[in-house]
């Protein structure tokens, strides 16, 4: 079995212990799931909700997460594996591993877990750590979209150094989502959110109730779309989010779009590195 292989069993497949560990390459991926001596990956006390919530994910979101850890260098990799397991030495599992006293978070009052450290530490938020991430992904989106428009569609994002302009019927408005693409005859409306896997449907309802109002107003100046873009913080987008904005650009090559989506995956597990990184 190839490394890559064996990568996309660790998310895809129900009984990832006993399959991983009968396969050759299983030494190998102990190896770097290693987190510093702290711990390795032990199959004994594997979370098997972990691998449930896994289970619903694409081939394609896996397969794309499973060639992007090969790329990046191996204290990336080894950071992208044990997320995808929970097995980093955040300290909640250090608390477990009767390695710390507390499982709390240095930055917060709250329990430092992995989804506390990548999504909902308030210090991190108020330092913008998550909008750094959020945004290099929607400057991705953003090029992608403005190189595919239909004839007659403007596009404009929510990004530093990019100015920010809707039509003029729409312009009073408060709400900023991340992209508005427009014409005479209609209005998208795209938002991305980088949730903690299993959140992607909570993500997507939140994002929709933000935008409610918004939408409802840009329906009765012409046809209109609201799209969420979900990419998981772990580097697993929900493919359905990005087949539904293809469908409203022009036709672009299948090759095209995995670039796209093989950029954003490698992007947020990089990214999501460097939160990793400034957690305590």
């Amino acid at each position: 079995m190839e490394l890559h292989a064996c990568l996309k069993l660790v998310v895809t497949c129900h009984c990832v212990p006993a399959v991983l560990t009968s396969c050759t390459l299983w030494p190998c991926l102990l190896s770097y799931c290693s987190t510093g001596g702290c711990r390795q990956v032990d199959t004994a006390s594997l979370h098997d909700n972990e691998y449930r919530n896994y289970s619903q994910i694409t081939d394609r979101a896996a397969d794309l997460w499973s060639q992007a850890v090969l790329t990046p260098p191996d204290h990336v990799m080894r950071f992208a594996l044990n997320a995808v397991t929970d097995t980093l030495p955040h300290n909640a599992n250090l608390h477990l591993w009767g390695k710390k006293p507390s499982s709390g978070c240095q930055l917060c009052p709250e329990r430092q877990t992995l989804q506390h450290v990548l999504n909902h530490c308030s210090v991190a938020l108020e330092r913008r750590r998550y909008n750094q991430r959020h945004d290099d992904v929607l400057r991705s989106l953003f090029k992608f979209i403005s190189s595919h428009l239909q004839p007659g569609h403007q596009v404009t994002a929510d990004l530093p150094g990019e100015h920010y302009c809707l039509r003029q019927d729409v312009a009073t408005t408060d709400s900023r989502p991340d992209i508005v693409i427009w014409s005479d005859q209609s209005i998208i409306l795209v938002e991305l959110t980088i949730p903690f896997q299993p959140g992607m449907d909570a993500a997507a309802e939140r994002k929709q109730a933000k935008y409610a109002d918004l939408l409802a107003r840009c329906r009765t100046i012409c046809h209109s779309h609201f799209i969420t873009i979900e990419v998981g913080s772990r580097g697993f987008i929900n493919a359905t989010s990005f087949d539904k904005l293809y469908s409203q650009l022009s036709r672009s090559k299948q090759s095209e779009r995995r670039e796209l989506e093989a950029e954003i995956t490698r992007k947020v597990i990089a990214r999501s590195h460097d939160i990793w990184c400034q957690r305590n």
